[in-house]
């Protein structure tokens, strides 16, 4: 996600505004092409990483657009309540979703409730370790947020982790890891192995995710904005995030919004520029590209605990 930081950081007017990858356009992504059941194109597999990084170009043309007709008053229509009750769905899905991992537990299938039961009636099945780790990781984060809150506790989380699952073979005990993590810059280029006759649904789904780019977008831009006295300009923040998505799409990703959540977490860190959001992801890179091996011993527990 570091070369569309960059470009938000370039093209973006508010110096607030996290833009990167969000659990809320990744649901309507993962649902919408899911549902478009297109021949060939499964989860975690080459095509489905190509036509997430089509609909986030498709998703920069619609944002380009709606900067030209000046279209960022669209967010004012999408009531509060509705968002918010969106994004709440949206929160309770993942971290549901996400339990399984944290206990060591296969995930069901079917509807939301089938998997629940399933992993009510998986309980015995648990791995210690594996749930040894995730509470281990949420005693560090919500510890540092409650006693030292300057201090990144999700950093420390992942960095002390690491290093007793390489010392102690987590893997061997049955600890689900990543494995190695291929290092280097993502190719840059469009997307192959796409089928243009699925250019509408693709860009169905896209539309979706606008919208709530927009809504999104705007609601977190105006109120950071107004918490520190700054304006807001919406319009030229859509140019940033136009920008954004051709440059996720272009780099092998998927669709990129303002995060509420990344946003919340800089202004926590009393983050107050655009440097601040990028100069992470910057060294996160660089680690990746100079030492890619450590960071492979990442521990699904960990991944799996949402932000």
């Amino acid at each position: 996600m570091i070369f569309p930081t960059a470009v938000f950081a370039l093209l973006g007017a508010s110096r607030l505004l996290v833009a990167g990858a969000d659990s809320a356009p990744a649901a309507i992504l993962a649902a919408g092409l899911g549902a478009a059941a297109i021949a060939g194109v499964t989860p975690n597999s080459p095509e489905w990483l190509a036509y997430t990084s089509f609909i986030a170009l498709i998703c920069g043309v619609l944002l380009l657009i709606a900067r030209v007709f000046r279209l960022g008053f669209l967010g004012d229509f999408l009531s509060a309540s509705v968002l918010i009750g969106f994004l709440t769905g949206v929160g309770v899905q993942v971290f549901t979703g996400q339990i399984p991992d944290m206990l060591g537990i296969p995930k069901g299938s079917g509807s939301w409730l089938s998997q629940q039961w399933h992993l009510i009636a998986s309980l015995g099945d648990l791995n210690w370790a594996t749930s040894a780790f995730a509470t281990a990781t949420l005693v560090i984060i919500v510890g540092f947020k409650r006693f030292a809150p300057r201090v990144p506790g999700a950093i420390i989380a992942v960095v002390l982790l690491i290093a007793v699952s390489a010392l102690t073979g987590a893997s061997t005990r049955g600890v689900a890891v990543v494995g190695a993590v291929q290092g280097g810059f993502p190719p840059i280029g469009l997307p192959t192995g796409i089928d243009l006759n699925n250019w509408f649904t693709c860009t169905v789904i896209a539309f979706s995710c606008f919208i709530l780019i927009i809504a999104q977008s705007a609601a977190t831009s105006r109120s950071f904005a107004m918490k520190h006295g700054q304006s807001a300009d919406v319009n030229r923040d859509i140019v940033g995030l136009s920008g954004v998505n051709f440059a996720a799409g272009l780099s092998g990703t998927f669709v990129v919004n303002g995060s509420p959540t990344k946003t919340q977490i800089l202004d926590e860190q009393r983050g107050r520029t655009q440097p601040a959001s990028t100069s992470p992801r910057t060294s996160c890179s660089g680690s990746r590209t100079a030492a890619h091996r450590p960071t492979g011993l990442r521990r699904r527990a960990r991944r799996a605990h949402p932000v």
